[in-house]
């Protein structure tokens, strides 16, 4: 699975939409750049919009947003990034069922999103 990484990083949400389009599974580690880390929750965001499961350090604050094991994954080791790229990347049923519970959060707890998407419900 090393070889199909994409780096998501530069805040382009064309660019940003484009590349997760192409992806089954989002990988956010905390970035080198620390000004970066304030775009970590947009970019789970979208990719929760647009069913990509997301993979993201414990520390990073997704931690409020992502339910551990049930709508994506929160690494803390090395051990813990290795087997949860290797779940998502290699069972497509954990993968769809978490893409698909955060999507459904997204636009449960945000009601801007039902809006835009046109159920005022």
């Amino acid at each position: 699975y090393r070889d199909r990484m994409i780096p998501v990083e530069d805040g382009d949400l064309e660019s940003d939409m484009l590349i997760l389009s192409q992806v089954d599974v989002l990988m956010l580690p905390i970035p080198e750049n620390r000004e970066l880390e304030l775009y970590l929750p947009g970019v789970a965001l979208l990719a929760s919009l647009m069913q990509v499961p997301v993979i993201s350090d414990a520390r990073c604050g997704l931690s409020d947003w992502i339910t551990d094991g049930k709508d994506g994954l929160l690494c803390r080791s090395s051990t813990e990034w290795r087997a949860a790229a290797k779940q998502l990347c290699t069972d497509e049923n954990a993968r769809e069922e978490m893409a698909r519970l955060s999507c459904l959060k997204l636009l449960k707890e945000n009601q801007g999103f039902r809006r835009l998407l046109g159920d005022t419900h």
